[in-house]
């Protein structure tokens, strides 16, 4: 099972595990998992993955986000739009939540049925 084989992987160990990838890995402190060529702290692009980001912020502050099981970006965007809660979103445009950085299909299908459970609708 693919979770068991990259469960060894560990915190700033470089591996080669070859029965899954042709390459070298690393895991970083935030769980991402980066080929050797993308590993270093100074070419990483995301700022979660250069350690810029205080999670803790977020993690204070997603606990609606994280009930709904939106991933990480997802929740990133509603908590940095002020969005803290379900009943927010009928404050803001569908376009516009889409737009939010980190806000994927998925984030708003699962947002999108919540509403609907709700009966509540994005601002027109």
């Amino acid at each position: 099972m693919l979770e068991d084989e990259i469960a060894p992987l560990q915190l700033g160990k470089d591996v080669t595990h070859p029965s899954i990838f042709a390459e070298s890995l690393v895991i970083t402190q935030t769980g991402h998992v980066f080929n050797g060529h993308m590993a270093k702290k100074d070419d990483a692009k995301c700022p979660v993955t250069r350690g810029e980001v205080d999670l803790s912020f977020y993690s204070e502050r997603d606990q609606e986000w994280v009930a709904l099981k939106l991933a990480s970006p997802a929740r990133r965007a509603l908590v940095n739009a002020g969005l803290l809660k379900l009943a927010d979103l009928k404050k803001i445009s569908r376009a516009d939540l889409a737009a939010q950085h980190g806000m994927g299909p998925n984030a708003l299908k699962v947002l999108d049925a919540a509403m609907k459970s709700k009966n509540w609708n994005y601002k027109k």
